[in-house]
């Protein structure tokens, strides 16, 4: 079942984010991926899913070799799956054939999108992964939402 978002003109899919997390510590696995995945559900019109996702997340911890305690290296990388152009458009945009048509065109490999190593205790990488999902939701979920209200705002 599809995750939709209500509109009159239109009922938008939800933006589907995968999250992978790899760590040897299950403890700090389960921190990191437990507040990213509610970091990216607090943007509202966000889904964290292991299929069919739109974006996909991946970070890697590691425990950096210091004589710190609790000094971990986070890897984290974030690609574009290889979304169709149907995903940003109403069915009433284009005749089914040519939106087919442009799914094959344009449907292709996963991009990276942003790469960053983030080194810290846990609270510094969490605050980093704050900024970075903020980062990601200006620079590509904001043009879509943009896009979508004024494709709606044209169909009024």
């Amino acid at each position: 079942m599809s995750e939709t978002i209500a509109s009159d003109a239109y009922q938008w899919t939800k933006h589907r984010v995968a999250v992978n997390v790899q760590c040897e510590d299950e403890s700090v696995r389960s921190q990191i991926s437990s507040f990213i995945r509610r970091e990216l559900r607090d943007l509202g019109d966000v889904v964290v899913t292991h299929h069919a996702a739109d974006f996909a997340l991946a970070v890697v911890a590691i425990r950096w070799d210091s004589r710190e305690t609790d000094i971990y290296a986070a890897s984290v990388l974030l690609t574009e799956s290889a979304m169709p152009p149907s995903r940003f458009l109403r069915p009433t945009d284009f005749p089914e054939d040519q939106i087919k048509l442009l799914d094959e065109m344009y449907g292709g490999i996963p991009q990276a999108l942003d790469h960053n190593l983030v080194v810290g205790g846990i609270p510094s990488i969490k605050a980093a992964f704050t900024e970075q999902i903020a980062e990601f939701d200006a620079a590509f979920l904001e043009p879509v939402r943009r896009y979508r209200r004024q494709l709606d705002e044209l169909s009024d």
